[in-house]
């Protein structure tokens, strides 16, 4: 009864505040992270659903009205910038047709689909918005966000003691507040003052402190290639580099992080491995599990199925049951989508990414980007490879509320925000 209270409400906040844009991006954005999965699943024709589920259905079908309703649609702009991703939602709805869960395929659609509605949704209505207040809505997610988990750590209400937030994984909360300091750095390198330093700073160190390794990982990717476009010269060549050697120095000199990358390995680990032995760092990793179940799955889904994969939703279904693995889940969607749809799924999306990187760069380039623009520009790049970056060993897909529409919202946001005078 509990669980159907809060799901009502949510949805008729979000439907309430979505009347005025403005308002309804600071309700999304700090309803969307807000940790609601302790709540009792709710019973539906579809079996048991948890409300992190319905969040994003409820997300889904409130911005789905809204752009129904928009006076702006343009089909033939926003058709050049998604086409790509319709050509994958089109092989994942195929591949329902052999899937083995019409459940989990509906699941799974929902989580690809809502990010991609948020997109059109801010490509719509950016100019309404303002850029400057997306931006500020950004922030203030990660701000609410980031003192909520400080005040929970101190506290003692997280199930660790590094930095989180309750009911909630330290990835999903980490990866969140990476997004967020994406755009905060974006803000930074254009426009230095000592308060933005000092807030970039802060949110560093809480991605260090909630001691997850791919998004301290996505931390240095995403600042290093915001910081190469933002600088010229000789730093512009030395900041990748400088970033990269920053990363490892971390991981093998820094006897916390270290114990975290490599677990009983870490003694075997100094400073000097690097160059005396690289390869001994990069074979003795900890998976935490990961490593067998990525094994698991493309055994038993891939292999056999590598053109189109066993359908959507199988390689959850897969980690609904026992599969030798101390890992919940795949922890890869790359891993999941090789698995779900095959090579062809996996071209799909990544085409994607290729075609929606080169429209940022070239909306960039053709187009008088002013000071709020040039901050989506560097935060929409950021969080891509940051985002990828964490596809690789985490379940991204899984984390829309909290990850997904940020990252999405943000590239929709750059690129609608002059789409009513861009004609290229």
């Amino acid at each position: 009864m509990i669980s159907l209270i809060v799901a009502a409400s949510l949805f008729f906040i979000l439907l309430i505040a979505s009347n005025k844009p403005s308002n309804f991006i600071y309700v999304l954005f700090l309803l969307g992270p807000l940790p609601i999965g302790w709540l009792e699943p709710v019973i539906t024709p579809f079996g048991l659903i948890g409300m992190s589920a319905i969040k994003v259905q409820i997300i889904l079908m409130v911005l789905t009205i809204r752009i129904l309703l928009s006076k702006n649609l343009n089909r033939k702009h926003i058709a050049k910038h998604i086409s790509a991703y319709m050509i994958f939602i089109l092989i994942c709805l195929i591949s329902v047709l052999w899937a083995p869960s019409l459940e989990m395929a509906i699941r799974m659609l929902i989580k690809l689909i809502t990010p991609l509605v948020f997109f059109i949704y801010m490509y719509l209505y950016i100019n309404e918005i303002g850029q400057d207040k997306f931006i500020n809505a950004v922030i203030t997610s990660g701000v609410v966000f980031l003192l909520l988990a400080i005040s929970s750590t101190a506290l003692g209400f997280t199930a660790e003691s590094y930095l989180g937030l309750p009911e909630s994984s330290r990835a999903v909360f980490s990866c969140h507040i990476l997004m967020v300091f994406a755009v905060i750095l974006s803000k930074l390198v254009t426009r230095y003052s000592l308060k933005n330093l000092l807030v970039t700073f802060i949110f560093a160190a809480s991605i260090l402190a909630a001691f997850t390794r791919i998004t301290i990982a996505g931390m240095f990717l995403s600042a290093g290639l915001i910081l190469f476009l933002r600088m010229k010269g000789v730093v512009k060549i030395a900041i990748p580099f400088l970033g990269l050697i920053s990363m490892v120095l971390l991981f093998v000199t820094v006897d916390a992080f270290k114990e975290r990358m490599f677990l009983t390995a870490a003694d075997d680990i100094d400073h000097s491995t690097i160059y005396e032995s690289p390869q001994t760092i990069t074979s003795s990793i900890a998976g935490s599990g990961r490593f067998y179940a990525w094994e698991v799955s493309l055994e038993r889904l891939f292999y056999d199925n590598k053109i189109f994969g066993s359908g959507i939703g199988a390689t959850q279904l897969l980690f609904y049951g026992a599969t030798g693995s101390n890992a919940s889940a795949v922890h890869s969607e790359f891993i999941r989508l090789l698995c779900d749809v095959g090579v062809l799924g996996m071209l799909a999306y990544m085409w994607f990414w290729m075609r929606i990187s080169y429209a940022i760069r070239i909306k960039k380039k053709r187009n008088r980007l002013d000071q709020y623009q040039y901050q989506l520009y560097l935060a929409s790049l950021g969080m891509i490879a940051a985002y990828l970056a964490y596809l690789i060993t985490d379940n991204g897909f899984d984390y829309v509320g909290q990850v997904s529409i940020f990252v999405f919202g943000t590239i929709g946001a750059f690129l609608g925000s002059s789409f009513k005078k861009y004609k290229g």
